[in-house]
């Protein structure tokens, strides 16, 4: 809970010093916890505001994330699982495992399947099938979230861009309701670009 009003707090101070306000839409769609959320990755914004959604969450991140200043401190607190990029195969069967346990004690776990941040220029999405997996070995339902947080809280800059981040979270899927879960919420995802970018 402390965490949860201290990201809270930093997302109020953003409001007023930056000027960045952001919009959810489909929070009625989270019904079934806990939820392996399935998220675009386009900078730190989305790692701090998705943990806020539901308590707990668990979010499954880079370690080097865990260095930035302030917010870095922050997500240390939250007790996240830590992969690193370079080790695929061992970081696979680590949010596996460890993804399993904390499903098991009731927690909902965030992963940007992604692998990296991406532009929030891009009209292409391809996911990568880790969260899928732990959703299929845990029989847990995958609630896909896609964001433009990235045309406000610029990738690798201190430059903050004042206007409102829009958020769509989408109808939970458990991953024998649909023959290409991965297909299935990848074009999901680009029809929210499409969107977004009328």
């Amino acid at each position: 809970m402390f965490v949860r009003k201290y990201i809270l707090l930093l997302l109020i101070a953003l409001k007023y010093i930056c000027k960045i306000t952001y919009r959810v839409n489909g929070l009625d769609n989270l019904k079934n916890l806990p939820t392996v959320f399935v998220a675009n990755h386009q900078g730190v914004w989305e790692v701090l505001y998705l943990m806020t959604l539901t308590n707990p969450t668990i979010p499954i991140v880079k370690k080097e994330l865990l260095v930035i200043p302030f917010f870095g401190w922050g997500l240390s607190l939250l007790r996240p699982i830590t992969i690193n990029r370079e080790k695929t195969v061992a970081s696979l069967k680590k949010v596996i495992k460890k993804g399993k346990e904390k499903i098991n004690n009731k927690f909902s776990i965030l992963v940007f399947p992604e692998g990296t941040r991406v532009s929030p220029d891009a009209k292409d999405v391809v996911i990568k099938r880790s969260a899928l997996e732990l959703a299929k070995q845990s029989n847990t339902s995958i609630t896909p979230i896609y964001h433009n947080s990235g045309r406000y809280w610029l990738n690798k800059s201190f430059i903050k861009k004042p206007g409102q981040i829009e958020v769509f979270i989408g109808k939970q899927i458990k991953p024998d309701e649909t023959d290409n879960l991965k297909i299935h919420i990848e074009n999901w995802m680009k029809e929210k670009i499409r969107v977004l970018n009328i």
